[in-house]
């Protein structure tokens, strides 16, 4: 499926004579969905077969094709006597992600959840309340598609705090070497300045951009001049500086953790099998040992919908991108039941 922006046709027909409207960006669009609509990672995906009702596999994921999910496909996949099912309900991850410069394009798309806020209360001088925005990636890569490849890590006292609260395995020392493991660092300024807190060999590369506006330096030191330090932002613990943002980018082209950790290994792991536009419906529950043993699921192939089922001889692994899958993770809770 061809990735779409979003639809400005109401928009247009309301007030035509906007800038979005203009025949020139509206061509642009339509070039835009052309050619770079489409997905490298198409060259990977199996026809469906509709006969093949069941499969069986070592660990079912589902709905982890996103920042996190990725990394742990990558990992298990490692092992070439397991057999990796990946369910994912959205697309694969298209072309026009690649280019920084439309990130904007992104949301409200046809790999955008599109969510939105709770009304809030007007506030002064407000006519309506306002609604906010809360774009999700409904794509391979998740919401690290969405995000404009703005890469950080929280902060120090976050993750000591949820490992004082029992949550063992948790604390910054902890999670630091897993953050050096996935990171290939490219700025050697930083590397030579906090070697201790980042990593050249992993799978997600990190670094500036390489152009820089000719504003920043002197923003830079005026800030430095008002007391604050210039810092690395990312390495957890003093967090109060200023810095230029890093990014998750290869020569100027964006790489989410789809593009790290999942498209590299597409064509050299033959036991991981990736299913998109997969959406699971029941999480099957062995009710004598009370252990999850397989998914059932709907994939969608040129508008048919086709119903599944995959076994598991180890484990099912169900992730919740943000807190509005909790309604989806009861559904599946209720009908496994």
């Amino acid at each position: 499926m061809t990735w779409s922006p979003v639809n400005y046709t109401n928009a247009c027909l309301k007030n035509p004579t906007a800038n979005s409207c203009r025949p020139s960006v509206l061509a642009l669009l339509a070039f835009i969905t052309q050619y770079l609509g489409q997905s490298y990672d198409t060259l990977y995906t199996k026809v469906i077969n509709t006969n093949d009702v069941q499969s069986e596999h070592d660990f079912i994921i589902v709905g982890a094709a996103g920042s996190a999910g990725c990394v742990l496909e990558n990992r298990l996949s490692e092992i070439s006597d397991w057999k990796i099912l990946l369910l994912e309900a959205g697309e694969d991850e298209p072309i026009v992600v690649d280019v920084p410069g439309m990130s904007s394009l992104l949301a409200q798309s046809s790999i955008d959840y599109a969510y939105r806020s709770e009304p809030e209360p007007a506030g002064i001088g407000d006519d309506e309340k306002r609604i906010l925005a809360y774009p999700r990636g409904q794509v391979m890569g998740g919401s690290s598609v969405m995000n404009a490849m703005w890469y950080t890590r929280g902060n120090k006292q976050d993750y000591d705090d949820w490992a004082a609260a029992g949550n063992e395995g948790w604390s910054w020392d902890e999670v630091l070497p897993y953050f050096k493991k996935s990171e290939d660092a490219r700025d050697p300024e930083i590397i030579a300045k906090y070697p201790e807190s980042h990593a050249t060999c992993g799978y997600q590369t990190v670094g500036r951009f390489p152009h820089q506006n000719h504003l920043t330096p002197a923003i830079l030191e005026a800030w430095k001049e008002l007391g604050l330090e210039e810092i690395d932002y990312k390495i957890g613990g003093n967090q109060l500086g200023v810095s230029r943002t890093q990014f998750t980018a290869v020569h100027g082209v964006g790489q989410s953790t789809n593009g790290a950790f999942i498209r590299p290994m597409r064509s050299r792991r033959s036991n991981l099998t990736i299913k998109t536009n997969a959406r699971a419906t029941k999480i099957v529950i062995d009710k004598g040992t009370k252990r999850a043993t397989g998914v059932e699921y709907v994939i969608t192939d040129h508008q048919r919908n086709f119903v599944k089922k995959a076994v598991a001889a180890k484990e099912v692994n169900y992730f919740r991108r943000c807190d509005r899958f909790a309604e989806a993770s009861d559904a599946l809770r209720d009908r496994s039941n």
